[in-house]
């Protein structure tokens, strides 16, 4: 395996984001021929077309960085960006655009032409092209639209349902805490506009986080990163423990195809070759977690550590009692929504303080019929209900569930205090 400390290699010929991203599609398209679409396996071609289109379209989205790419490209090429993002017309159209050329990917396949790849390859260059020239720079939108610390992407909240809670609560967390997801940028890409050198960098930029940490987000119960790194020497060498790995659903980010990319751009071919030989990657992604006390023991700096207490919080019991009676409310309705009738089922609901206040408001009085008339409708679970609704009323029901408010409370916080300055 290669060592770590090698991505500090000074090379100077580095490719471009577009070349790299353009060779790892081929490999890629490779890869859904050999390992996952088995010819023999096909669907015959008098199927429906949605019924194989989306088929294709999920593997897609779980197995490679295609539709990331495409994204990105729509994104880069479209004039008034900061008007349009977040729009759910924006949306629409950016869909629509991956949607169509996966679709006509697809097509090719099904077609049995021989070339079939380097068509798409040709189809993708031509589609994008289309598009007009690039207008937007994707990583100053990123960094506008991304917390960011270094060479560091996070995200802050709630860990959510994960996989391993068993894991999770062993630590002493659980999944109502507040968490930091840390993300990388591809190493080749961040060498490339100056701003990664060496392992140092990935250093510093933890130490970013952890005064961000003490300085703004007291209430983070620990640090989690998701990538294939976790499952590298790299976990082990920043102290991240372990707690998932996803062996068996290796594809869910595009990240994953990140370890056959070298620093300079380069794809590690004997490596790719060997994975589509065999379908065994080097690594998998994987889960790693450290609780905030020793990521701030590791990686706050020595003079912040000199000053001697740090006030951190946590969410008060009584509080964290409150928003658990509510998930387990929602989820009784879930359970036994074709078992009671709408009565006994909105009498559930409104057993619960938090929920019953929603539903004394006009948005909770929508809400309330539409329930009624849905269930009715025979369909299967409250998720349908609102996500199937045109008027957004899942939005105004989420939204209010978002705004239940924790009771945080202080906790002190000693960091130990080095010897020897890092």
């Amino acid at each position: 395996m290669e060592k770590i400390q090698n991505l500090s290699s000074k090379v100077e010929n580095i490719r471009t984001p577009e070349e790299c991203e353009k060779e790892l599609i081929g490999f890629q398209l490779e890869y859904l021929e050999k390992v996952e679409l088995d010819p023999t396996k096909r669907p015959k071609i008098n199927n429906t077309k949605k019924e194989y289109s989306n088929d294709f379209s999920k593997i897609l989205r779980e197995h490679t960085s295609i539709e990331n790419y495409l994204n990105d490209e729509y994104i880069k090429r479209l004039p008034d960006i900061k008007k349009e993002w977040g729009t759910s017309d924006f949306e629409y159209k950016r869909g629509l655009f991956v949607g169509d050329i996966t679709n006509k990917i697809h097509e090719l396949y099904l077609n049995n032409i021989g070339n079939w790849k380097s068509e798409a390859m040709e189809l993708i260059d031509n589609e994008i092209n289309r598009l007009g020239p690039v207008v937007n720079d994707l990583d100053k939108i990123n960094s506008e639209k991304q917390n960011r610390c270094g060479l560091i992407n996070f995200n802050v909240g709630p860990i959510g349902d994960p996989k391993n809670l068993e894991k999770l609560e062993s630590l002493g967390l659980n999944s109502y805490d507040d968490y930091i997801n840390i993300h990388f940028k591809d190493l080749y890409k961040q060498k490339l506009n100056g701003t990664y050198s060496g392992i140092s960098d990935i250093k510093k930029s933890f130490s970013l986080l952890a005064e961000k940490i003490v300085d703004e987000y007291p209430q983070i119960k620990a640090v989690i990163g998701r990538s294939w790194l976790m499952d590298s020497k790299f976990g082990e060498m920043f102290k991240f423990e372990i707690f998932d790995r996803h062996e068996n659903s290796v594809f869910t980010t595009g990240g994953f195809w990140g370890q056959f990319i070298d620093e300079n751009g380069y794809i590690k071919k004997d490596k790719i070759r060997k994975f589509l030989d065999t379908g065994k990657a080097p690594f998998y992604p994987a889960e790693g977690i450290m609780k905030v006390e020793d990521f701030l023991d590791e990686y706050l700096p020595e003079e912040r550590k000199r000053k001697g207490n740090i006030k951190l919080r946590e969410i008060s019991p009584e509080s964290k009692k409150g928003k658990v009676e509510i998930d387990q409310t929602i989820k009784k309705v879930k359970d036994n929504w074709f078992k009671l009738s709408f009565e006994e089922l909105f009498s559930m609901v409104e057993s619960n303080p938090f929920l019953a206040e929603f539903y004394k408001t006009e948005d909770g009085r929508k809400h309330k019929e539409l329930m009624r008339e849905f269930k009715k409708s025979g369909i299967s679970t409250m998720d349908d209900f609102v996500y199937d609704h045109r008027e957004d009323i899942n939005d105004k029901f989420n939204q209010y569930l978002n705004s239940y408010q924790y009771d945080y409370k202080d906790k002190d916080f000693y960091p130990k205090v080095s010897s020897v300055s890092r």
